[in-house]
Formats: C-alpha cells, sequence, structure tokens
C-alpha cells in the first residue's frame, strides 16, 4: 500500500518452436514484462520480428492520431484475433491497416478540411451579419472615378472624434450603434481618400472587404455565404456518417493492431539458438507461481525456468521496474505523483498521503462554497467529456475532489460568492470556525498562521522521517546515519513545537533556543538542533579519518559543509513557504471583499442594481478561475518542492507488462 509490490525476475527457456506458444501464453497472463537478456546467454534475435515490432508500433501512433481526430479515445478490449504465428499475424494486421488506411485517410483529410474551411465561412458571416442589410452593389461606385466607399466597424468611444474629424470633408457616413463597436458607412470624394483613410486608422475603423469570390453586395454575400454553410454541414454529416459506420470495425483492429504490438515487444527479446528460444522479464512476486503455473500448463511443462535472486545490488544497478497498485478513486492522486517521477522499488509511495494532505491544503487556501462548487462542476464535465480519455477522466475526478475541498472549507468560514450572500451570519452568527480577516480581523491571521505552520511541521518532518526509512529499507545504513538521520532529528527539534503548541508559545521557545534561554525544553532545541547539524557535519570526515582515508575525509568534509549549510537554509525556508497558505487565503478573500465594495459602491437604482450584480457575478468568475489555477499550482509546489525533495526520488521506470486489448484464440 505504501510501498510498491515486489517483482522477481525469470528466465523463461523453451524449444524453439514453442516460441509462438510461449508468447500468447505470457500475453494471457498479462503480468510479464519483458527485459533485456544477459549477453550469457547464447543465441541471436529474429531481425523480422525486429523490423514489424518497428512498423507496428509506428502504425499504432499513427493510428492513435486518426482516431483522435475522430474523437475515438480510450479503446482498451475489442475483437478477436486467431494466432498461428505472430509473425504471420504481424504482416497480416500491417496488410490490413494499409487497406484501411488508404480508404479512411482520404475521408478524415476531407472531412477536416471541411470542417476548417466551415469555420473560416462562419466566422466571415459572423462579421458581416451586422451588414447583411445593405443591398447595394459595392462596384457601382467604380462606374463614377471620384467615389470612394469604405465599410467596416468603429469602436463606439472612438465615433465622436471620429465624425468631428470628417466634418471638413463633403461625404456621406451613416452609423449604425451595436453593443462594442458601430457599423460605419461612408462615401466620399476620391481626391480626400488618403487624408479620410489616415483618420480611419486613427479612430480603430476595420474595414470589411468581400473576397472576389462572393457577390459584391453585403446582403446578396450573406445569403450566398449561408447557403455554403448549408452545403458543408450536409457535406460533413455525410463524411461523419461515413466514418461512424466504420466505428465498430475502427476499434475491433485498433484492438487486434495494440495486442500485436504487445506481443511483439515480448517476442523482440526472445533469444533463439538452433533448438532453444529464451526470453527474460520480471513479474508480480506475489504472483509468481500462478503465473508460472499457467504457463507450464499452456505449453505442457516444456519449458525451464530460471529464478533471479532480487538483490538491492540488482534493484540499483539494473532499475528493476516498480508495481504500484492504486485504486481507481485514487488515480488523480497518482496522476500527479508520477508527474514528478515514478516511485523507485524500495521508496514510500506518497500517494495515499497526498490524497489527504492535497485536498486540506488547496481547500485552506480556496474557502469559498460557491467557488467550491464551479470547480466541482468543471470536474463533472471533464469526466464527461473524457469520452475515455483518461488524462481527462483523472483531471476531472481531482477537480471534483478539490471543489469538494473548497466547499468544505467555505462552509466553515461562510463564505458563499463572497460574503454578500451572508452565509457566515446563517451558518455561524457571523464568527465562522475558520474566521474571516475582514471579520475577525488579526484573530484571523493568528488562526492561519498556525494552521500554516501545522501542515509544514507535519509534512516536513514526515518527509525527513520518509527519507530515513526510505534509506533502511535500501540498506543505505551509512547514509541513514550520517545524513537521514540528522536531518530527521534537525527538523523535528526545531518544528515539533508548532505542531503541539500555538505559534506565540512555539514561536517563543524558538526564540529563546536561538538567543540562550532557559528551560527543559529550549536546551532540547538548542543543543538538539546543533547536535544534529554538527552530525551532519562531520560523521562522514571522521568515519574516513578513523579508516586513515584522510584524503577522503577532507574531500567529504567539503560536501557535508554543503549538505549541513542546505539543510540550515531549508529548515528556515521550507518552513517559511508553508506561510503561502495564510498568504493566499487571505489574497482569495482580499480580491472578492474588493469586488463586494466595488459592487456596492454602485449599487443604486435599478440601473445601478444592475450594474453591481454584474460586477459582483463578474469578480467571483475571475476569482475561482484564476484563483484555482493558482491555488493549485502552489499546493503542487509545496508538495513537489518543500516535501518530496525529502525523501522522493522518483527515478523508478513503471512496471508495463504485456497486455492484449483483443481476445487471443490459438490455433
Amino acid at each position: 500500500m505504501f510501498i510498491p509490490n515486489s517483482v522477481t525476475g525469470i528466465t523463461l527457456i523453451v524449444p524453439k518452436d514453442y516460441s509462438d506458444k510461449l508468447v500468447t501464453s505470457l500475453m494471457l497472463t498479462e503480468k510479464f514484462h519483458p527485459a533485456e537478456l544477459s549477453i550469457a546467454y547464447p543465441g541471436s534475435y529474429n531481425n523480422e520480428i525486429l523490423r514489424y515490432s518497428q512498423e507496428i508500433e509506428g502504425k499504432i501512433n499513427k493510428f492513435s492520431s486518426i482516431l483522435s481526430d475522430i474523437n475515438i479515445y480510450g479503446i482498451r478490449n475489442g475483437g478477436e484475433i486467431k494466432v498461428s504465428k505472430w509473425i504471420e499475424t504481424a504482416k497480416s494486421i500491417s496488410a490490413e491497416y494499409d487497406m484501411l488506411e488508404k480508404e479512411i485517410e482520404p475521408i478524415i483529410s476531407e472531412l477536416k478540411s471541411s470542417k476548417s474551411d466551415r469555420e473560416k465561412i462562419d466566422a466571415f458571416l459572423k462579421e458581416i451579419e451586422p451588414l447583411k442589410d445593405l443591398d447595394f452593389d459595392l462596384n457601382e461606385e467604380k462606374k463614377y472615378g471620384y467615389l470612394g466607399f469604405k465599410v467596416g466597424y468603429i469602436d463606439i468611444e472612438m465615433i465622436p472624434s471620429f465624425l468631428e474629424k470628417m466634418r471638413k470633408f463633403n461625404c456621406y457616413i451613416f452609423v449604425e450603434k451595436g453593443e462594442e463597436s458601430n457599423v460605419a458607412v461612408i462615401l466620399y470624394k476620391k481626391e480626400d481618400e488618403k487624408e479620410i483613410e489616415k483618420i480611419l486608422a486613427e479612430s480603430g475603423f476595420s474595414e470589411v472587404v468581400i473576397p472576389k469570390d462572393l457577390p459584391s453586395n453585403f446582403h446578396l454575400a450573406y445569403e450566398e455565404l449561408k447557403k455554403k454553410i448549408s452545403e458543408f454541414d450536409k457535406k460533413i454529416e455525410e463524411l461523419e456518417e461515413k466514418i461512424k459506420a466504420k466505428e465498430v470495425y475502427l476499434k475491433d483492429l485498433y484492438s487486434r493492431m495494440y495486442t500485436v504490438k504487445e506481443a511483439l515487444r515480448i517476442y523482440s527479446q526472445i533469444k533463439n539458438t538452433d533448438y532453444f528460444s529464451y526470453v527474460r522479464g520480471y513479474i508480480p512476486a506475489y504472483e509468481a507461481e500462478k503465473i508460472i503455473s499457467f504457463i507450464k500448463k499452456a505449453l505442457d511443462n516444456r519449458i525451464l525456468v530460471i529464478w533471479e535472486e532480487i538483490t538491492l545490488k540488482a534493484v540499483k544497478e539494473e532499475k528493476l521496474p516498480t508495481e504500484i497498485k492504486v485504486n481507481k478513486l485514487l488515480k488523480p492522486f497518482s496522476m500527479l505523483v508520477e508527474n514528478y517521477g515514478y516511485p523507485l522499488p524500495h521508496e514510500i509511495v506518497p500517494i495515499y498521503f497526498m490524497a489527504i494532505t492535497f485536498p486540506i491544503i488547496f481547500g485552506i487556501m480556496f474557502p469559498d462554497l460557491g467557488h467550491g462548487l464551479l470547480v466541482l462542476l468543471f470536474g463533472i464535465y471533464m469526466i464527461k467529456a473524457s469520452k475515455g480519455r483518461e488524462g481527462w477522466y483523472n483531471t476531472g475526478l481531482l477537480a471534483i475532489y478539490l471543489g469538494i475541498a473548497g466547499m468544505v472549507t467555505g462552509i466553515l468560514s461562510g463564505e458563499f460568492f463572497g460574503s454578500l450572500t451572508n452565509l457566515s451570519q446563517l451558518l455561524w452568527n457571523g464568527h465562522p470556525l475558520i474566521p474571516s480577516p475582514f471579520e475577525e480581523g488579526s484573530l484571523s491571521i493568528y488562526f492561519l498562521i498556525n494552521i500554516s505552520l501545522k501542515i509544514g511541521s507535519i509534512l516536513l518532518i514526515s518527509g525527513t522521517l520518509f527519507g530515513l526509512i526510505n534509506s533502511l529499507m535500501a540498506r543505505e545504513y551509512f547514509d541513514a546515519v550520517a545524513i537521514k538521520l540528522p536531518k530527521f532529528l534537525a527538523f523535528s527539534l526545531a518544528l515539533y513545537p508548532f505542531l503541539i503548541y500555538s505559534p506565540s508559545v512555539a514561536g517563543g521557545l524558538i526564540k529563546e533556543a536561538v538567543f540562550g534561554g532557559p528551560g527543559f525544553e529550549v536546551m532540547l532545541i538548542r543543543f538538539g538542533v546543533l547536535a544534529s547539524l554538527f552530525m551532519l557535519l562531520l560523521f562522514e570526515p571522521l568515519f574516513y579519518v578513523s579508516k586513515k582515508r584522510v584524503k577522503a575525509g577532507i574531500s567529504a568534509l567539503t560536501t557535508s559543509f554543503i549538505e549541513t549549510f542546505e539543510t540550515g537554509i531549508m529548515l528556515i525556508g521550507n518552513t517559511a513557504s508553508f506561510l503561502r497558505i495564510l498568504g493566499l487565503s487571505v489574497a482569495h478573500i482580499g480580491v472578492i471583499y474588493a469586488f463586494t465594495i466595488m459592487a456596492l459602491l454602485v449599487w443604486k437604482g435599478t440601473i445601478g442594481a444592475i450594474a453591481g450584480i454584474t460586477i459582483y457575478i463578474f469578480g467571483n468568475l475571475l476569482a475561482a478561475a484564476l484563483e484555482g489555477i493558482v491555488v493549485f499550482a502552489h499546493t503542487m509546489r509545496l508538495h513537489y518542492y518543500e516535501w518530496f525533495t525529502k525523501f522522493y526520488s522518483g527515478t523508478g521506470i513503471p512496471f508495463k507488462p504485456a497486455t492484449p486489448f483483443a481476445r487471443i484464440v490459438m490455433i
């Protein structure tokens, strides 16, 4: 649960003509992670298999791109694949894909092109929609060489100055008011064109030019564009119907191709001699006997199994794959951890801890029932729009968790889309469990400082403890004693006061410890931290000197000095960094408070009420969107930089067993 599952290495030897059965049986277990054989084993790899493995891999990538273009994602199971020889199946499936590509790629290309052209036409249609009632030919003015004609849009704010500047010209100007800009039609003398164009540029005039392939009449051009849109819609619908008719086959073929790709992933690691075939890989240790029993039965016991001794040296030198099993509901936190890096086989996996700390920290920095509800709704949208895309689904599920966290802290702080909704009074009589700086003043700040430092102390102490445990699990006892133990003691002794006391009391103890005050706890902190830092500084150099390796000791002293200095800086800097929980929580409330004041200032009369409501809604939406992103980023930082760096390397490689997507039938 908290550490990766153990894997064991095996090498399998079978008669050469049993190679295909071996690959099939390993595929059916869905638990075999192929690995490279030692050079000690004789034989050679099958070059044809290697070539087809690369070819199928490339075609799978291209196929995935094609499927994403037509919104087909997350294919996991489908179809049936009959196998006698995997190389023959690979050739057949490759040829089948080539035929499909020739048939469907032109359809998809035409569909994409049609959608792109439709979007361009639709954009221009919207641009000229306010001009659709101008039913005259723009080219008519060409009959009169002395007349010029301009049609376009002009910013509302610029109209007064524009009209003033145009008064000196003998021209016709028609302006129709819009919401943000006005439609402007200008008929002028050609001799004034340069001056008028300059004034138009200064006034932010945006001219609308009808393309040459359309009638030079806005009304007729608009009708023509609507007709083209209708034609494109019909064409797109026909193309989509063609693709939809093949959807089942596309999923079936993709499943079979992926299955072949995975089989060749195993086959490409097989070495062959004249009589035998060898393959090596990893299987979960807790299922090893069951897996081998299945393979032996599938191959009529014509197999030799060589078990590898998994030592820590092998783990470090070869980098064994790491298998972690995570419940589907915790996948979002697994995604966050894997984004930093994959765990080593002997590292504590922080997924379960992060599932608790991440929402709590996010919620404290984002305390609003309404904003949390918006994040929750965004998460539901992401899940519904995922269409099999695991990344989208996990992001949506994470947003739901964080939205719920924000809603819970919003209830505790009495915030629902800011203070105007009066939730604090309704639930807490104006004294919520998480006090607002604008209601409780310094009491709120003190409360948030306390929470921030307690969370920081928990993460920093646990992080250094996990680092110590990781070294012990890896049997790196020297590293554990010389580095990890002193760091754990230094962080624990310096930060434990913040766990059990209020910030003022804890701060007083730290102050007394630094400046030489009396008392048992003060002396424990002072001498305990100093002893830990001296241990970090001197243990390794003294160890080498005791072994009469003076040069190594001097070199180690330089390294340990840097380590000690860095630990001292981190002890201060990392702890202070958690005060960003306080800062962002106050900033969140401050932004909403500012929009509340702005709304109340204009809230006079009907128009003022409408303006106030608009400001308040806009402010809440802006806060929910921007602050949600900022708070998420800072929550990530507190975990990645302040916490993970104490114990988590993230340099492992994932356990990826060869997995079939289609049902395999051996013939």
